[in-house]
C-alpha cells in the first residue's frame, strides 16, 4: 500500500472516517506501516491506533491527529495485506445464543404438549377439571422430545449452516427465529380452551384465564411481528403483489356479503325451528306478534294480554313507534315466523355497515376480520334466539345510521336516525350519547348538538308525559337497589349515582356482572377500553345492564339487552384499531399509511381479537358448535327437530286451526306465540280475560295453571271441544260432559 498526498490520505491522517476497503483486511486494533531502511536514512514509522497518529523521525513528532503529515514525508513501500483473522463469537453473541436456545426449547416443548393433547382429547376434560389423565406421561414425553428436537436442530443449523454466513450471523438468525415463534410458548394452553365439559359451570373462571392469556398473547405477537425471519419476509413480499389488485379489492366485501347472507339464513331457519319446538313464549314473542297484528289492522299499541281490549294502552310498557317502519314487511305474512325472520335478516345484514364503517378507519382486510368478529359474536346470537325484541332491531338500524353518518349520506343518516330513535323509548338515551360524543370530539359537532337535543326531548316527552297517560309500569324497579329508601323513580336513582359512588360500586362488583362484562368485551379484545374517548361506546350498555340491580335478565348475555352494547362496540373497535396504529381517529376514504411499529401493534391487537373471539364464540355462541348454546330462559337450544316434536307441533296446529281468527283466544305460555296473530290474545298464566277459546298445552302444566283450569272446569264455565296429543281445546259454553275426565288428568 502506498501513502500519497491525496484527499484520501489526508482524511486518514486527520482521523475522519472512510469506508473500509472490502478487498483488504487489517487487524482492528492497530495498523502498522514501516518503511524499509534503504528507502531513507531515517527510521520512520506510522502507527494509527483509533484516530491517534504518531510520526517518529529525527526531529518531528506529531501526536495531534488534526495536524497534517509533513510535505517531505519519505515514500512508502507497499506491504502485503495481512491474512483475514477469524471472527470469534463475542460475549454478546453467546448471550443471544443462550436466549435463542432457551426460547426454541420452550416453544418446542409447548408445541409438543399441544399436539400430544390433540391425540388424547377424550381425557382433557378430567385433566383440566380434576388433574387426572392416564396419558399424562405421553404429554410429558412429547414436551421433552420436541424440546430436544428443537435444541438439536438449532445446533445443527449453527454447525452446518451456510459457509458464507459467520457464526455471529447464524446466532442472530436463530435468535430472530426464536423471537418470531414466541407466541408458540402459549400453545400448551390452547386445547383446553376448546373443551366444553370442564368449563360448563366455570364460565367466570374460563373468561378470567382467557383474559390473562390475551394479556400475554398480544405482546408476544408484537415481539413476533417485529422479528420476522428473512425467509418469511421474502415469502410475504413474493405473495403480496400476487394477492393485490382485484383479489385484494373484492375478497373482503365478498366474504362479508356471504357471511351476512349466511348468518341471516342460519338464524332464520333455526329460530323458526326453535319456535316449532315450543321454545318461544307468550312473553315476549306472542305479545309482539299481537302488537304488530293489531297495528296492521288499525289498533295502535294494543296488546290484549297487557292492557285488555283498548288501543294505545300498551304504551305504558314501551313506546315502540318504530315498528311502523317495518310493519309492511310483517304484513307480507303476518305471523310470529315473520318477526323471527325480520330480526335475523336485519341483524345479519348489519354486518355490511360494520364492514363499510370500519373500512373508513382501517384496511379492507382488517375490516373484514372485525366484521367476522361481529358475525361470530356470541351475545349477538343469544339476543337473536330469544324471541323477538325491538332492541336488536334498533341495533341494526343504528349500525346503518353510523355508516351513513361517516360517509356523509345525510338524508339516509337522518332517516335511519328517526327509525332507530322511535324503535323504543330508551334507545333515545343511546343516541344522545352518540350526539354527546360528537360534541366532545368536535367532529361534526353541529350534528351532535341536533342529535342530542332531539333525543333528549323525545325521551322526556315520551317517558315523562305520553307513556304515563297510558298507565304505570314496573321497569324503574330494575334499579330498585339504587333508589333511596322512601323515594322512587329515576330521579332517586340519579341522586344515588351522584351522591353515593361507594354504594354504587358495591352493586357493580358481583360475579354475575363480571361475567357479563367479560362476555361482552373479551371477544373484541377490550379495544374500546384502550382509548378513553371511546368509553362513550360503553355508556348505553353500562347504564341499561351493568347498573341495573333488580332484574336478572339485564345482567346476563342470554337476553335482548346485549343490543345496548352491540351497536357501538364494533364501530368503536374499528376506531381503536386505527388509533393503536398511531393514526388520527378521524375517518378517511382510503386508509392512510402508518408507521411500521403502528402496523405491528394493530396486527397484534387484531390477532388477539381473532383468538379471543373464536374461543368465546365456541363456548357461548351458536355458529362454531351447537351442543351447549343457550338463550333466554331455555336451558339449551336444540338445532334439530325430532319426529315426535314434529308430531306435537302438528297436533297443536290442528287444534289451532279450529279457532276462528276473529275471536278471542287464551293460550298457555309456549302455545300462545303460535296463535297470536289475531286481534285478541291472552296469556293463560296471567288471565283468560274475555277469551272465548282456551288452547292448553300439557308442556305448560304447572300447579298454578292446573289449578286455574280445574276451577274453570269444575265451575262448568268451559267445556272440552277437542283434544289431540298433548293439547286440549276448550270453549266457553261448550258441553261439559268430558270435564270430569280432564279434571282427573290434571
Amino acid at each position: 500500500m502506498s501513502l500519497e498526498s491525496t484527499g484520501s490520505s489526508d482524511a486518514n491522517v486527520t482521523g475522519e472516517s472512510t469506508p473500509p476497503n472490502p478487498e483488504q483486511s487489517t487487524p482492528a486494533e492497530e495498523m502498522v506501516l514501516e518503511v524499509p531502511p534503504q528507502a531513507a536514512p531515517e527510521a520512520v514509522s506510522i502507527v494509527d491506533s483509533n484516530a491517534a497518529v504518531a510520526i517518529e523521525a529525527d526531529v518531528v513528532t506529531l501526536e495531534n491527529p488534526a495536524e497534517s503529515v509533513a510535505e517531505t514525508a519519505p515514500p512508502l513501500v507497499d506491504v502485503p495485506p495481512a491474512p483475514p483473522a477469524p471472527i470469534p463469537v463475542q460475549k454478546a453473541d453467546r448471550s443471544a445464543l443462550l436466549r435463542a436456545l432457551a426460547l426454541l426449547v420452550l416453544e418446542g416443548a409447548s408445541l409438543g404438549a399441544f399436539f400430544s393433547q390433540l391425540t388424547v382429547t377424550s381425557q382433557l376434560d378430567n385433566f383440566v377439571s380434576k388433574n387426572e389423565m392416564a396419558s399424562r406421561l405421553r404429554i410429558e414425553l412429547s414436551m421433552g422430545i420436541t424440546g430436544l428436537v428443537f435444541l438439536l436442530g438449532s445446533f445443527i443449523y449453527l454447525l452446518l449452516g451456510r459457509r458464507s454466513r459467520t457464526v455471529a450471523t447464524r446466532v442472530e438468525s436463530l435468535h430472530r427465529l426464536g423471537v418470531f415463534m414466541s407466541p408458540a410458548i402459549l400453545a400448551i394452553l390452547v386445547p383446553p380452551f376448546f373443551r366444553l365439559t370442564p368449563w360448563a359451570t366455570l364460565n367466570v373462571e374460563l373468561l378470567v384465564i382467557l383474559t390473562i392469556f390475551g394479556v400475554v398473547f398480544e405482546p408476544l405477537m408484537r415481539v413476533s411481528l417485529s422479528s420476522v425471519p428473512m425467509v418469511v419476509d421474502r415469502a410475504v413480499q413474493w405473495l403480496s403483489p400476487r394477492l393485490s389488485g382485484r383479489f385484494s379489492r373484492w375478497t373482503p366485501p365478498v366474504v362479508v356479503g356471504l357471511a351476512a347472507l349466511g348468518y341471516a339464513a342460519f338464524a332464520s331457519i333455526f329460530t323458526i325451528m326453535h319456535h316449532y319446538r315450543f321454545g318461544t313464549a307468550c312473553w315476549d314473542l306472542g305479545q309482539y306478534d299481537n302488537l304488530f297484528y293489531n297495528a296492521l289492522h288499525g289498533h295502535p299499541f294494543r296488546v290484549t294480554s297487557i292492557s285488555g281490549e283498548e288501543d294505545w294502552k300498551s304504551l305504558r310498557g314501551h313506546a315502540e313507534l318504530g315498528m311502523y317502519f317495518i310493519l309492511p314487511f310483517y304484513g307480507i305474512r303476518a305471523s310470529s315466523e315473520a318477526l323471527l325472520v325480520m330480526q335475523a335478516v336485519l341483524l345479519g345484514s348489519a354486518a355490511i355497515p360494520v364492514y363499510l364503517f370500519s373500512k373508513r378507519f382501517v384496511s379492507r382486510w382488517t375490516s373484514m376480520v372485525l366484521t367476522l368478529g361481529y358475525v361470530f359474536y356470541a351475545p349477538l346470537h343469544r339476543s337473536n334466539f330469544y324471541d323477538f325484541h325491538m332492541q336488536p332491531i334498533a341495533a341494526a338500524f343504528i349500525l346503518w345510521m353510523l355508516y351513513f353518518f361517516i360517509s356523509n349520506r345525510n338524508v339516509l343518516f337522518w332517516i335511519f336516525f328517526a327509525i332507530a330513535l322511535t324503535a323504543r323509548e330508551d334507545i333515545s338515551i343511546a343516541l344522545a350519547v352518540f350526539g354527546t360524543f360528537l360534541m366532545v370530539t368536535g367532529y361534526r359537532a353541529r350534528v351532535g348538538v341536533i342529535v342530542t337535543i332531539v333525543s333528549v326531548i323525545y325521551f322526556v316527552v315520551l317517558k315523562g308525559v305520553i307513556m304515563p297517560l297510558a298507565g304505570g309500569w314496573w321497569f324503574v324497579d330494575i334499579y330498585k337497589l339504587l333508589q333511596i329508601p322512601g323515594k322512587k323513580g329515576y330521579g332517586s336513582v340519579i341522586e344515588t349515582l351522584l351522591s353515593n359512588p361507594f354504594y354504587v360500586l358495591t352493586t357493580l362488583l358481583t360475579k354475575e356482572k363480571l361475567l357479563l362484562a367479560l362476555q361482552i368485551l373479551l371477544p373484541v379484545a377490550f379495544l374500546p377500553l384502550r382509548k378513553p374517548i371511546l368509553l362513550f361506546a360503553l355508556v348505553p350498555g353500562f347504564f341499561f345492564t351493568l347498573l341495573t340491580t333488580g332484574y336478572n335478565p339485564t345482567v346476563t348475555t342470554l337476553f335482548q339487552y346485549n343490543a345496548y352494547w352491540i351497536f357501538y362496540i364494533f364501530p368503536a373497535s374499528a376506531i381503536a384499531l386505527r388509533m393503536i396504529g398511531g393514526q388520527s381517529p378521524l375517518p378517511s376514504t382510503e386508509p392512510t399509511p402508518s408507521e411500521p411499529s403502528g402496523n405491528i401493534r394493530r396486527r397484534a391487537a387484531l390477532a388477539s381479537l381473532v383468538f379471543l373471539s373464536v374461543v368465546t364464540s365456541f363456548h357461548f355462541g351458536a355458529l362454531i358448535q351447537r351442543k351447549s348454546f343457550k338463550s333466554g330462559f331455555s336451558s339449551k337450544i336444540e338445532f334439530a327437530i325430532s319426529a315426535d316434536e314434529w308430531k306435537r307441533y302438528r297436533d297443536m296446529r290442528a287444534l289451532a286451526d279450529m279457532v276462528p281468527q276473529d275471536v278471542s283466544l287464551a293460550a298457555t305460555e309456549h302455545v300462545a306465540p303460535h296463535v297470536s296473530a289475531r286481534v285478541s290474545l291472552y296469556c293463560f298464566r296471567e288471565s283468560i280475560g274475555a277469551a272465548e277459546y282456551i288452547l292448553f298445552g300439557a308442556l305448560d302444566k304447572n300447579s298454578k295453571n292446573a289449578k286455574t283450569l280445574k276451577d274453570l272446569l269444575h265451575a262448568g264455565k268451559i267445556g272440552v271441544i277437542a283434544d289431540r296429543g298433548d293439547f286440549i281445546l276448550f270453549k266457553k259454553g261448550a258441553p261439559t260432559t268430558r270435564n270430569a275426565e280432564f279434571e282427573k288428568k290434571l
